[in-house]
């Protein structure tokens, strides 16, 4: 894998202890993998929020896929935590994506694949799948991920196994979503060509990109207004792009704090996806400290449910 914070010689024998059960001799090659991805010491279950539909069905194919690795005959208990982790991330509420080429070993033929898989997956996203089709594209994802650590792993009956539950997830996920945004009128609209220097002047420089409560999930309107963002960050690639996220005042303020990050967190990998620069994004989170909407504490407010993006 490439980005390795963890690199073991091929070969040669690993012994772990994990949960009091020692574990050795790991094949070749899942003897590294970015180990902060790994190992969650802090999960417990009264720390879980209510999870959406789309970390549910994660939870379990996640879940699945772990067990799966973990029942290999030359087993792969690296990859088994890796996805193991994903499904624990997922219910705690939080916002979990598919890996990427970067993070595997590949050759360069198999990353243009799979770019061009992942590129058809966060479409999916941007068409509503989280929301219209959480089953179809939980599986789309999960598939994914299967797909292209057996490609790695050089397991070609695994991987053509995996693909093919990824293109038959995707199918679900491109016919549903729009099926069901459709009926509900929210049919997303299609991207229209980068405005001129001149019209790109003119567009709003400010976006409120709005979450439901207690959640990481941006509501439609929410994703309107992330929409337009991006389209106008890249239009404009001089301008720095400033988040501020905010919660309401119901709930502990550490609580709420931590809310704000995972919201930033939440924008933040939805820019970048978009093809938002990472380094021209500044981010802060201020929890309940600086209300968009002034309200006694205690009190939930829709308004305060907000990241603020402003272009500069």
């Amino acid at each position: 894998m490439k980005l390795k914070t963890l690199v073991i010689a091929a070969g040669a024998a690993l012994t772990m202890s994990f949960a009091g059960v020692a574990f050795q001799d790991a094949p070749a090659h899942a003897q590294s993998r970015p180990y902060f991805k790994l190992f969650d010491l802090e999960t417990h279950p009264d720390r879980m929020t209510d999870s959406t539909a789309f970390n549910q069905a994660l939870i379990g194919e996640y879940s699945a896929l772990s067990d799966e690795r973990r029942s290999f005959t030359d087993w792969d208990f690296i990859d088994a935590e890796l996805f193991k982790q994903k499904a624990r991330t997922a219910e705690r509420g939080s916002l979990v994506l598919p890996d990427s080429p970067l993070d595997r070993d590949l050759s360069e033929d198999q990353e243009v694949t799979f770019w061009d898989a992942l590129h058809r997956l966060r479409q999916g996203y941007k068409r509503g799948g989280r929301e219209a089709a959480p089953g179809a594209t939980a599986r789309a994802q999960v598939s994914y991920d299967c797909w292209i650590e057996a490609t790695e792993a050089g397991r070609g009956d695994d991987a053509a196994r995996c693909q093919s539950a990824f293109e038959t997830a995707m199918n679900d996920v491109e016919r549903d979503a729009n099926y069901q945004l459709s009926a509900l009128g929210e049919e997303p609209a299609p991207r229209t060509p980068a405005p001129t220097a001149a019209a790109a002047s003119a567009q709003p420089s400010s976006y409120l990109v709005y979450f439901g409560f207690d959640s990481t999930d941006i509501l439609p309107d929410g994703r309107e207004a992330l929409d337009r963002a991006i389209g106008d960050a890249i239009a404009d690639p001089s301008k720095e792009v400033r988040l501020v996220a905010h919660a309401d005042r119901s709930g502990a303020e550490a609580y709420n704090q931590a809310l704000s990050e995972r919201r930033s967190t939440a924008v933040i990998t939805e820019l970048v996806i978009g093809g938002v620069d990472r380094g021209r994004i500044v981010s802060e989170a201020v929890g309940e400290t600086r209300p968009m909407v002034a309200t006694p504490d205690g009190t939930r407010e829709p308004g305060n449910r907000v990241v603020e993006i402003d272009l500069r």
